[in-house]
């Protein structure tokens, strides 16, 4: 009877310990996971801060990006007709300058002006261009006076089919927060040959 007690008694202690050792090792399990976790969202946010979000900004971690606009071209007949014809595309360019805090140590172009950024998108009539990726570096964003950026928007023939600009279009000139979010038409029409 004594033996068989002990070997119950041991049977239990073992299992107890079994059991103890199991929920350990899940403890230990979970915790891992949330090492892992918390390794990986560390990680993560060493290499690639957080977007951080203004009505005329994205800011990166080294760079700021100008919230999305888009332009629409619309074109006369006459102007619709020959640029389809000649199977023609269409360049919308986007400039943007502004002031800098120091113009002693800023890198200003030769006209003057302190240049932030600029991107092309070549359409086809009827095409959209959607600017939704204008990046500059946060270093000229930090050397600005006044954050809202002028922003220049031209619009000329790709030259496919003539070595010259066929189009005479609307330009569009303002602050970043007057074409951000938005969706702007210019029109135009043949510089020759278009009353």
């Amino acid at each position: 009877m004594k033996l068989t007690c002990q070997k119950y008694s041991f049977s239990f202690f073992l299992l107890l310990t079994l059991f103890s050792c199991s929920q350990g090792n899940k403890t230990e399990n979970k915790n891992s996971k949330n090492i892992v976790k918390d390794s990986i969202s560390v990680r993560h946010a060493s290499n690639e801060s957080p977007e951080i979000k203004d009505s005329i900004y994205v800011q990166l971690k080294d760079s700021v990006r100008v919230q999305p606009f888009v332009i629409d071209v619309d074109l006369s007949p006459k102007a619709k007709q020959r640029i389809t014809q000649a199977n023609e595309t269409i360049i919308v360019a986007v400039f943007c300058e502004g002031i800098p805090k120091e113009s002693v140590h800023a890198k200003l172009q030769e006209d003057g002006s302190f240049y932030v950024a600029s991107q092309k998108k070549e359409i086809r009539f009827g095409e959209t261009a959607t600017f939704d990726h204008l990046l500059f570096p946060r270093s000229i964003y930090e050397q600005l006076a006044i954050k809202n950026i002028d922003v220049t928007v031209n619009v000329f023939t790709g030259r496919k089919s003539s070595p010259d600009n066929l189009l005479y279009c609307d330009g569009w000139f303002g602050k970043a927060n007057e074409i951000v979010n938005k969706k702007i038409l210019l029109k135009g029409k043949l510089i020759y040959g278009d009353d």
